[in-house]
């Protein structure tokens, strides 16, 4: 065929058109923000950033903040431009008043990012900044230092990003107000203001599953989120500009990991986007990841667990981020593993290809995890993946994890980071500063002696603990606990080996039953050591009671977890049993009004179960310790108003809790005698039948009030047709309201001369 020499540059020239429309395509972003608004605070005109995005100054334009015509913010630049070296941290808005940023958005999800610097700006001393910010009705912080963040990061810039839906014809305010001090002057800040709009559903979710409960909860749009963990598990950090569309930042794990491999990483991998879109996470996060070993024989001694440090007293997303990428395993039940979050199980049997049908699937789940204030500030959330032993591949995977905090209900994600009258005290003089410098000679010598002092007291302590031990146990336990310290890591690794072998009773002629053994390996692990440690040697002062299946001691773990340990006693007869039927029903058994099960500790002869301490006891405390029928007829009524009969007023001003209840049952409207926030229309029966209940055990009578296996019988409704209450006792109240409250009525309230429970009922 004759060749055309006109048509060879033409197809060269088509094919350079067509690879580069190619390469275009393909560096596209997965997802186009409607809003992609980067302010660079001020600053004026545009400046590029590290992101390729110009970040546009609010110095003279549309972004230019309202704020009070005589108490108007300043600008200023970094000093310290070299150290930051991107916008938008170079420059700043300053101000000791109140300014608010408008932004005209679409309606939907947005993500907003705030960018802090903490450097000297004229006019204005770095340590006095300190602030609120709001955005519409959310709180996004509260009295905030972006100074005291940086210095406990050692850096100098931080950020903090939030997500926040908007609503229609609603424009999205973000206030800025300084801490008001009558002594002080603070101020706030501002470097940079990022909005980007994101999907609808990426983070906002109907029918979340709530770890340790039975129900789901609804992440809507009507809450703010603040993320608090952005990682790349097994992998690099990955930069804005990398994601897929809308400039999310991904950290690296190191840091947050405790166990855990490195697994696989496989750059060229191109991820299969059948189950999730493909906007959720770059390719980068599903190219990589950690598993719990190289191999099966080290995976069985680890497992991979990461904690994260959150503040206390809110619920949090966990959105863990999984693809199956070692190609030899292209089968549902070939890696299974259980999955703890908070020492809760939030999955008993993960597996990845079981959720995506295929490998190089990327595939997540989500979970609520709620976190209780018990007086800490933070808490200490652990993310904890198990092997299974009975898998056919003893391991774990994990490709990343995403952590938010979720709004309260009084629209609020924030936590103060210091007391302002503690900034007061922090403020170093320069009389101060000179005075240090020239003490530093001084101080070294005093810290030196006083160093040798206390490594001199600590000998001798140690000293004075073996010879104490010596004494108690005898010679050996002196010595054998030495030598358990000195011995190597491998050395104990060996010894946990074994011990797990004693599990199965290899050694033994009462063995384990195989489910049983696998009920105790799905539970999380705890070293002897560890517990006696956290005991204090299963100090005599930490014991909290004896039972039939041993004494049980309080124990605080490194992270500050407070445990209650339950030690097998070895004269137990049926301790052994009650062992294995625990670990069994327990460890399935999961709700918010019961005691969790945090693991078990199974070493040579050693059996212990680790549950949730209750520094306030439990329940049975309160309701056990003195009662009786009527005392339990009142209990149930108080429970179903939601108030206490001995602190109840209504309308009449005469009448207890017991007469209203028995007012409203005669009127046939007891409905109204429950509290509305545990109303619901499917329990209506179950609650009317406790009312009536109650009345029954409140009878004025005592030879009218059902016994207690009775009254257990009613409950179950395992009795059909209850019988109908009669008046009640003390149905009036016995101080009169209209006279001295110091004076008690003198007639008698009632005519029972049988029962022996007081007027309060309790």
């Amino acid at each position: 065929m004759k060749s055309h020499p006109i048509l060879t540059p033409i197809l060269y020239i088509c094919c350079l058109f067509f690879l580069s429309y190619l390469t275009i395509a393909t560096s596209t972003p997965l997802y186009n923000p409607v809003e992609n608004i980067v302010v660079n605070c001020g600053s004026a005109g545009s400046s590029k950033g590290d992101d390729d995005r110009y970040w546009i100054g609010d110095e003279g334009s549309k972004f230019a903040p309202t704020e009070e015509p005589n108490n108007k913010s300043k600008t200023s630049e970094a000093p310290s431009q070299v150290s930051v070296g991107s916008v938008p941290y170079m420059t700043a808005r300053l101000s000791y008043w109140q300014f608010t940023y408008v932004f005209s958005v679409t309606p939907g999800p947005k993500f907003i990012r705030l960018y802090f610097c903490s450097d000297v700006y004229s006019g204005f001393e770095s340590s006095k900044d300190f602030f609120t910010v709001k955005a519409g009705s959310f709180t996004l912080l509260r009295n905030f230092s972006a100074s005291i963040c940086t210095d406990s990061l050692d850096r100098k810039d931080i950020y903090k990003e939030f997500c926040i839906s908007v609503d229609e014809n609603q424009k999205l305010n973000l206030t800025f107000i300084p801490f008001t001090s009558t002594s002080m002057n603070y101020h706030a800040l501002i470097n940079g203001i990022e909005i980007v709009s994101m999907p609808m559903d990426l983070y906002y979710k109907p029918s979340v599953p709530v770890v340790g409960q039975t129900y789901l909860i609804n992440i809507s749009y009507s809450s703010a989120l603040e993320m608090v963990y952005r990682l790349n598990v097994g992998g690099g950090a990955i930069q804005a500009e990398e994601d897929t569309g809308m400039f999310r930042k991904w950290s690296v794990d190191k840091g947050y990991l405790s166990s855990g491999h490195i697994g696989p990483h496989n750059p060229s991998l191109k991820p299969k986007y059948t189950e999730i879109p493909k906007y959720t996470a770059p390719d980068t996060v599903y190219q990589s990841a950690r598993i719990t070993g190289p191999d099966s024989n080290k995976s069985r001694k680890s497992n991979l667990t990461l904690g994260l440090l959150v503040d206390a007293g809110f619920n949090f997303l966990v959105r863990l981020h999984f693809c199956e990428i070692k190609p030899e395993i292209h089968a549902s039940g070939t890696r299974e593993f259980c999955i703890y979050i908070d020492y809760q199980l939030a999955e008993e049997r993960a597996d990845v290809l079981l959720w995506t049908h295929d490998n190089n699937t990327p595939y997540y789940k989500d979970y609520v995890v709620m976190i209780k204030n018990k007086g800490n500030d933070t808490h200490r959330l652990s993310i904890d993946l198990h092997s299974r032993l009975d898998a056919d591949l003893i391991g774990a995977i994990l490709n990343g994890v995403e952590v938010f905090k979720l709004s309260d209900s009084d629209n609020n994600l924030a936590r103060a980071n210091i007391a302002a009258p503690l900034l007061d005290q922090q403020q170093p003089t320069g009389a101060a500063n000179e005075s240090k410098s020239k003490k530093k000679t001084t101080s070294i010598a005093i810290g030196s002696v006083l160093g040798l002092l206390v490594v001199l007291t600590l000998v001798c302590c140690m000293v004075l603990c073996i010879l104490k031990k010596t004494k108690h146990y005898g010679f050996y336990h002196a010595l054998a606990k030495w030598w358990w310290w000195s011995r190597p890591d491998p050395y104990k690794r060996e010894f946990s080996r074994r011990a797990r072998r004693l599990i199965g009773n290899e050694e033994s002629h009462t063995p384990f039953p195989s489910d049983i053994l696998n009920q105790v390996q799905e539970l999380p692990l705890f070293n002897f050591e560890m517990l006696v440690s956290a005991t204090n040697d299963f100090h005599q002062s930490n014991k909290l009671g004896q039972g039939g299946f041993g004494p049980v001691y309080k124990g605080k773990l490194s992270d500050g977890q407070e445990i209650a340990v339950k030690r097998l006693s070895r004269t137990s007869a049926q301790g052994l049993k009650e062992f294995m039927n625990e670990v069994v029903v327990i460890s399935k058994l999961q709700h918010r009004n019961l005691v969790r099960l945090l693991g078990c500790c199974v070493e040579g002869e050693e059996r212990m179960l680790l549950y949730e301490y209750m520094p306030n006891k439990s329940l049975d405390a309160f309701l056990f310790e003195k009662s009786d029928v009527f005392s339990f007829g009142v209990l149930l009524l108080e429970i179903v108003n939601g108030r206490r009969n001995t602190s109840f007023y209504n309308d009449e001003q005469s009448q207890s809790l017991l007469g209203l209840a028995w007012k409203l049952w005669n009127a046939n409207n007891a409905i109204a005698l429950i509290n509305p926030t545990i109303y619901e229309p499917c329990f209506e029966i179950e609650i009317l039948r406790c009312i009536q209940v109650g009345l029954l055990c409140v009878q004025e009578f005592a030879q009218d009030r059902p016994t207690v296996s009775i009254v257990v019988s009613m409950l179950k409704s395992e009795i059909g047709n209850l019988p109908p209450p009669t008046k009640p006792a003390f149905t009036k109240k016995l101080i009169a309201l209209d006279t001295d409250p110091f004076k008690c009525f003198q007639t008698n309230c009632s005519v029972n001369n049988v029962t022996v429970t007081m007027v309060h009922g309790r």
